[in-house]
């Protein structure tokens, strides 16, 4: 019996997607031939962004804070300043990853699932509470 793999529950799909990816690196990690002779130096990459820091550094004499602390922002834009969950306030935010629409965080205190298909308006999926773990989040 087959099944096709569009019949799979999203996060099994993702799973297997990821799982058959590592599969095909190790494949072509395993390959006895060479991707590039000893001699090539890899392609430069584009920078995409303005690499000159501003001016004096924003960063100093910031206000402290958790909720109401001081922001310096380069190369970057606020989307969203959506509020944190109760039972994730003052929690540090030590993963993130991402999947589709999904941002999943990880802290010490559980994970959290948020939908982003709107940016400006992030909507909390779901936000499981397991204190005392670093909640890593691989996807």
């Amino acid at each position: 019996m087959t099944m096709s793999v569009l019949g799979l529950h999203p996060a099994r799909r993702l799973w297997l997607l990821a799982a058959s990816a590592g599969l095909l690196g190790t494949l072509a990690c395993s390959s006895s031939q060479p991707t590039m002779s000893a001699a090539a130096t890899p392609p430069t990459p584009q920078i995409m962004f303005n690499v000159n820091a501003p001016s004096p550094d924003p960063r100093l004499g910031l206000s402290p804070g958790i909720l109401d602390a001081g922001e310096a922002i380069w190369n970057m834009r606020v989307v969203s300043m959506t509020q944190t969950p109760e039972a994730f306030v003052g929690v540090t935010n030590s993963d993130l990853a991402f999947t589709g629409d999904y941002a999943i965080q990880g802290n010490y205190n559980g994970i959290q699932v948020w939908d982003i298909s709107n940016p400006a308006h992030p909507s909390l999926v779901i936000g499981y509470v397991c204190p005392a773990s670093q909640s890593d989040v691989p996807v």
